[in-house]
């Protein structure tokens, strides 16, 4: 059933909701040495109000690197 829907899309020309092997294998290189370090106790992730964009820390990173937000963020709670 998962296959049938992966092969529609992809007859439709939407790729925008499968995830493709080296998008996964990119994640993983980046984030499993961040998750190492934070099972060694090496790093500690900065708490955030769910919902938020992330914490305060994050956007003073953004900004020195020069980025400028130029929209709004509203957040969606899922429904269930």
């Amino acid at each position: 059933m998962v296959f049938d829907t992966i092969l529609f899309n992809a007859f439709q020309g939407k790729q925008d909701k499968e995830v493709w092997t080296f998008e996964l294998k990119a994640a993983w290189e980046i984030f499993t040495p961040l998750l190492h370090r934070i099972d060694r106790d090496e790093m500690k992730p900065l708490p955030y109000k769910p919902g938020s964009r992330g914490p305060e820390e994050a956007d003073k990173l953004a900004e020195k690197a020069g980025y400028v937000q130029t929209h709004g963020y509203i957040w969606i709670p899922p429904t269930f």
